[in-house]
């Protein structure tokens, strides 16, 4: 379970969306023509076999771009997890293997192409082989994000930092006047963004406490933003980097341990370039 919950970039958008989309069809192709992994009833094919087999292959890598694009406009990229993308594909297959189905007319000379028993041999088939396919490259690419990410991380040495004491504060302004209150930047750990209200985490001797006002978090990096220490290392976390005290690496980017926090925050794929330069 832990492996299933572990964070995962979510890949398929942009240009790496095109790039997954064209090693689909090329690898669909290669694997399909070269190895010939179901029964092949050539005296039932319109056209030559490799034509079949590219048919089946852009066909697989279309459903993919198209359902991509669709689903890419309701995930949240940060919160993505190895059982999410799972889940992704498993949905992906059922719709990759309908799609082969509905286009058997055009391909085979069979009465029967029309056919429930049709319909689950193409899903079973779509399933069978791609999730053979899916878990091995999501290890692999697991490992490899990890270590890679790791080894960045190993290479930030976080300085011994001198904490400004300014002994002024802020005042920081909620949505509800009742919730304005005074805040001493140098004092703050982190805030995390948790539906409508945000999570104010200050030091508090050798623990944190946590204060909880209902405002976003662009109003708070707003409100923050004369105060250099203090960055967005995340869509759901501001952190003072004067209070990090450890930097180790995942599949997603980096994880910060923070002083008195009992939780790592992230650093997503998206901020690594200035987390980096910040401690450069």
């Amino acid at each position: 379970m832990l492996f299933l919950k572990q964070p995962y970039p979510f890949f398929h958008q942009g240009k790496k969306l095109l790039t997954i989309a064209a090693l689909i069809l090329i690898f669909a192709f290669l694997f399909e023509f070269l190895l010939e992994p179901f029964n092949v009833a050539r005296s039932e094919h319109y056209f030559s076999y490799w034509i079949i087999s590219l048919l089946h292959s852009a066909n697989a890598a279309t459903i993919y771009i198209l359902f991509s694009f669709a689903a890419s406009q309701f995930i949240n990229e940060e919160d993505w997890k190895i059982y999410k993308e799972i889940s992704f594909f498993m949905i992906l297959f059922l719709l990759i293997g309908s799609g082969q189905f509905f286009i058997r007319e055009m391909i085979y000379d069979n009465p029967f192409n029309v056919s429930l028993r049709y319909f689950i041999e193409e899903i079973k088939n779509t399933y069978l082989v791609g999730t053979i396919i899916l878990f091995i490259i999501s290890v692999i690419n697991l490992k490899f994000l990890t270590k890679r990410n790791q080894q960045r991380a190993n290479q930030i040495s976080v300085p011994k930092m001198e904490i400004e004491s300014d002994p002024d504060t802020i005042k920081i302004e909620a949505q509800l006047t009742s919730d304005h209150f005074d805040l001493p930047p140098a004092d703050l750990l982190c805030i995390k963004s948790d539906g409508n209200y945000l999570e104010f985490f200050l030091k508090n001797g050798e623990k944190s406490q946590k204060k909880v006002k209902r405002m976003t978090l662009k109003s708070a990096e707003d409100q923050l933003s004369s105060y250099a220490f203090i960055i967005k290392t995340h869509r759901a976390y501001l952190v003072n980097i004067q209070q990090v005290e450890k930097v180790s690496g995942n599949a997603q980017g980096y994880q910060l341990s923070i002083k008195n926090l009992d939780f790592q925050v992230p650093v997503s794929r998206s901020r690594i370039e200035l987390f980096d330069r910040v401690f450069g």
